[in-house]
């Protein structure tokens, strides 16, 4: 086993380790040096001001120890810098807490940084050596670091596999984005601020797996995550100082990206601008790659661009330096940006419309066919044109929603994004549902056949924007449900709002209306409280928010819609099919729709709204392709 973890000096080049070696040896020496000397800040400061010991020291050994991580990987050698990077988290430990850097737990930082350089110097002497040698400095650093496991098996240099072992006889866990979503979110967690509550959010993810409770791994939602798409990390990161210029730019978000409507560009220290070739990461769909053209010492700004799982535009820029920060970046800005375009009104708005009209169509349908053996031409054409009104809304709301989403910047045209990402796609598969039931209860006259397209189009309403991107597992199932039941509510208020029809026959419409509504309210309440706590960061980050404040609206307006629906069905329904209880009913029903207008609205605009995330530092943050 020794041998096979061992480097292979005859199939590895050595040259580049030998190229980085001496500035290995300066980073390590430059971070012990700052070690030191707030130590020795600090044993001074005993017994007077603590809070006045100047911090910096420990930053530079961070960022000391940061880069040298990101040359160990430039040139191939993953152990070793796997090491780096228990130094580095031992130094992170110290600036979050500055009483933790004794002279003690210092020198264990030190001579790991003597063991690495003493093992790399080895290695190029040709020796055979392991990178597990290291792994009493290494424990040092990860018991400094407050690390849960430390295991010899984290320097080894090959891959590895845990031996089998009989577990719960289960299908494993789904491998699927909202699994996976779900595990990044406490390693950052984990990263940043070692918070006990997402190791053992990790525990239980591995647990259920074995034990294949796929279900309670959804419910147990990760606060953390949120919509639109955020930048997690960069490989260079924000502010890194590099002494090899790499040679690769990895971009990872918070959820997937589309990479085809992706624009990433370099701008280099003379002024030019290169056009990235900017593709998925096959091994994440959350993460963008790029190959990196040769760069000269100097300032570099990457400009990004891309469309979220929820079909939002962000974008951001953030700057790297190589060889030493000799030129100052392209153009002049703050060193990292993250920016989301401002919410599109109409297109809300239209989006609004465009489902509800397309939900009362369905619900309108669905009556016709319940009521197939008396039917009402009158009925038929609320149907018709509803389907048509659902038709222009969609296909406006389509267009307004691509000019959103194209690149202000770009070349592209305005059906680009219709047609070359997903969430344009499930526009244009939405608008040809509301098509296809047109052209059946327009000329083919089939309600039935009507009846399903429709009812196609609304639930995949719930494939689409925020559901696509939050645990979708369980909140596209939901939206679609919600939706659903909106167009039973939508549709039965239509039809008592447009019927001809008087006496026993309007009674008989109004009870079946009414009880389907019913049902429809349930459904459609549970579904809601469902999907808001899917989104949900916490109650009082999503009160402090836009997305809480259009949400409480829309609770306010559905309250609204169940008062008025509840004294329809106990105040005025029980006393048809007298004609002056008909003539109140209508005119409840025609307050009812406007109100359910407004409710639409609203619903359109969450559409739009970013969900409040919980907020984290990306800075404190780098995972590289081999973090994977």
């Amino acid at each position: 086993m020794q041998a096979a973890q061992e480097i292979d000096l005859a199939n590895n080049d050595l040259g580049p380790l030998a190229w980085v070696l001496d500035e290995l040896r300066k980073s390590l020496d430059t971070a012990s040096a700052a070690l030191r000397r707030f130590v020795r800040d600090t044993a001074m400061a005993r017994g007077s001001d603590m809070a006045g010991v100047d911090g910096g020291h420990l930053r530079i050994a961070r960022q000391q120890l940061h880069q040298a991580v990101g040359a160990l990987e430039m040139v191939g050698l993953a152990a070793p810098a796997h090491m780096l990077r228990g130094m580095e988290a031992a130094v992170q430990k110290f600036v979050e807490r500055p009483d933790l850097c004794t002279e003690p737990a210092a020198a264990k930082v030190e001579r790991a940084g003597f063991a690495l350089t003493e093992y790399l110097e080895g290695v190029l002497l040709g020796k055979s050596a392991s990178a597990v040698a290291l792994f009493p400095q290494y424990r040092d650093v990860q018991e400094v670091a407050g690390a849960e496991r430390i295991h010899p098996a984290d320097l080894w240099d090959r891959r590895w596999r845990w031996n089998d072992v009989d577990v719960v006889a289960a299908e494993p866990l789904a491998y699927e984005p909202a699994v996976r979503s779900r595990v990044d979110q406490c390693v950052l967690r984990l990263v940043k601020t070692g918070d006990p509550d997402a190791a053992r959010e990790m525990a239980a993810v591995r647990r259920w797996a074995a034990a294949a409770l796929a279900a309670a791994a959804v419910l147990a939602v990760p606060r953390a995550a949120g919509a639109h798409a955020a930048l997690v990390s960069s490989t260079p990161a924000a502010g890194d100082t590099l002494g090899v210029a790499p040679g690769q730019l990895v971009l990872r978000f918070s959820e997937p990206v589309d990479a085809a409507s992706s624009r990433v560009e370099l701008l280099a220290p003379g002024g030019h601008a290169y056009v990235l070739n900017v593709a998925r990461d096959p091994a994440d769909v959350a993460a963008l790659v790029a190959p990196l053209p040769a760069m000269l010492p100097g300032g570099y700004r990457v400009e990004w661009r891309t469309l979220s799982a929820d079909g939002h535009p962000v974008d951001g820029s953030f700057v790297f330096f190589v060889a030493g920060a000799v030129a100052a970046p392209p153009p002049p800005a703050p060193l990292e940006r993250v920016a989301v375009p401002s919410t599109p009104w109409l297109a809300a708005a239209l989006r609004g419309m465009g489902v509800g009209a397309l939900a009362a169509a369905a619900g309108v349908l669905l009556l016709l066919f319940l009521g197939r053996a008396t039917p009402e031409p009158r009925v038929e054409h609320l149907a018709l044109g509803l389907s048509l009104a659902a038709v222009v809304l969609l296909a406006a709301h389509a267009l307004a929603w691509a000019a959103y989403a194209r690149d202000p910047f770009g070349n592209e045209a305005l059906l680009h994004p219709l047609t070359a990402t997903q969430p344009g796609q499930l526009e244009l598969i939405r608008l040809g549902f509301a098509l296809m039931a047109v052209w059946a209860i327009g000329l083919a006259r089939r309600v039935e056949f009507a009846l399903v397209m429709a009812v196609m189009g609304v639930a995949s309403t719930g494939v689409a924007g925020h559901a696509a991107a939050i645990e979708p597992a369980w909140n596209i199932p939901a939206k679609a449900l919600h939706v659903c039941a909106l167009a039973v509510w939508a549709g039965g208020l239509a039809v008592l709002a447009w019927t001809g029809r008087r006496g026993d026959e309007f009674r008989a419409t109004a009870l079946r209306a009414s009880s389907l509504s019913l049902g429809a309210v349930a459904v459609l309440l549970a579904t809601g409280v469902v999907q808001t706590l899917l989104v949900s960061p916490g109650l009082a980050r999503l009160l402090h928010s836009t997305y809480g404040t259009v949400l409480i609206a829309k609770v306010i307006g559905m309250a609204v819609l169940v008062a008025l629906g509840a004294r329809n069905r106990y105040r005025l329904v029980p006393h048809l099919p007298a004609d002056d209880a008909r003539a109140a009913l209508r005119r409840a029903v025609r307050v009812e729709l406007a109100v359910m207008l407004l409710v639409l609205l609203a619903a359109g605009l969450l559409a739009y709204v970013p969900v409040p995330r919980v907020p984290y530092d990306p800075s404190h943050v780098s995972l590289s392709s081999t973090d994977r």
